[in-house]
């Protein structure tokens, strides 16, 4: 059997091409780069913001007046300025009466609750001034409610007493004696 072969010929006129090398220009980013860097951004930003409203549950901008904004942190230093002292105080004051009320285990009983707000319906009269006044004040139920539970717990706190310049001179003897055993650290 007789096999065929193929007959191979070298190319002899090959040119050679030339490939330049891609020149990269400092200061410019190549689109690909460009895109994941501010999408990156984009994210961060909406993260951060979606965190500061999770958190204060505001946005950062409180009014606009002719399109120009208010912050929240512009309208904070100024309450701060006005009130900051007189609250900060009273928010001291309230974190060690909890810490206080924590420690000796007073608590009220729902139907005290209930009874001390039973006892201010009655004296106001009908429903309806109950609602009207809680509502000029700005108070829901709820929150009235809390306001009760505290006192009551204050009660149980400081002993009670008619004369007024004795009951005062006890919450200021309580008050002065919490603020004595406790660490309290001021940043300005």
């Amino acid at each position: 059997m007789a096999t065929k072969t193929k007959k191979v010929t070298k190319i002899k006129n090959i040119k050679s091409v030339k490939v330049a090398p891609v020149i990269e220009i400092p200061g410019v980013i190549h689109s690909h780069t460009m895109v994941i860097r501010l999408t990156f951004i984009v994210a961060a930003c909406l993260v951060g913001l979606v965190g500061f409203w999770y958190k204060t549950k505001t946005w950062p901008v409180v009014a606009t007046v002719n399109y120009m904004p208010i912050t929240r942190f512009e309208l904070d230093q100024l309450m701060y300025g006005k009130v900051g002292k007189e609250a900060l105080d009273a928010l001291i004051i309230q974190k060690l009466v909890d810490q206080e009320l924590k420690t000796k285990k007073i608590t009220v009983l729902e139907k005290d609750i209930d009874a001390r707000l039973e006892e201010i319906k009655t004296q106001l009269g009908t429903p309806e001034n109950f609602n009207q006044i809680l509502e000029l004040q700005g108070v829901t139920q709820a929150q009235l409610r809390e306001q009760i539970d505290y006192q009551l717990k204050l009660e149980k706190l400081v002993p009670v007493s008619t004369d007024s310049a004795k009951m005062q001179a006890d919450i200021s003897a309580t008050l002065s004696g919490l603020r004595s055993k406790a660490k309290i650290w001021v940043v300005k």
